[in-house]
């Protein structure tokens, strides 16, 4: 019976991408969002890698609609799993990163999230790419209003 929720999750995933590939989005984003949801039993919590797989669907998923807020949430609660994955939590952050630099326009936050992705930044071409994010962050944010 420990294994019904992750099974149940790993269905919904694979589904939701099945009919995602066949344009059906509302289906596809009510499968990622029914395996997503954090359940409250010590049971259901040690399936987290399937609901970080769930988020990661849903992140992009949304992302591709242009709902960026909303891609935004789901890139935030996979990067809170205890435990999860280096390399999606590296992703979740940089496109948190990219989020608050681009869409949010908060700057410092996006360096916080840059900064914690570089830590997590395992090869030369993540961590030279997080590295040109964090330059031009402090680019703009050495840029303030001119005094005349």
């Amino acid at each position: 019976m420990a294994r019904a929720p992750r099974a149940k999750r790993h269905e919904s995933v694979a589904l939701g991408r099945l009919l995602e590939s066949l344009d059906r989005v509302d289906e596809a984003e009510r499968c990622y969002t029914a395996a997503a949801v954090k359940e409250g039993t010590p049971e259901q919590e040690l399936d987290r890698m399937a609901r970080a797989d769930a988020l990661h669907w849903l992140a992009l998923h949304r992302r591709r609609l242009h709902r960026f807020q909303e891609a935004a949430e789901a890139w935030r609660a996979l990067s809170e799993i205890p435990g999860v994955d280096a390399d999606m939590r590296r992703e979740a952050l940089e496109a948190l990163a990219i989020h608050h630099e681009h869409r949010v326009k908060d700057l410092e936050t996006a360096k916080a999230f840059a900064l914690e992705a570089l830590r997590l930044a395992a090869d030369a071409k993540r961590v030279e790419g997080v590295q040109h994010r964090l330059g031009r962050l402090a680019q703009k944010l050495g840029k303030g209003p001119r005094s005349t």
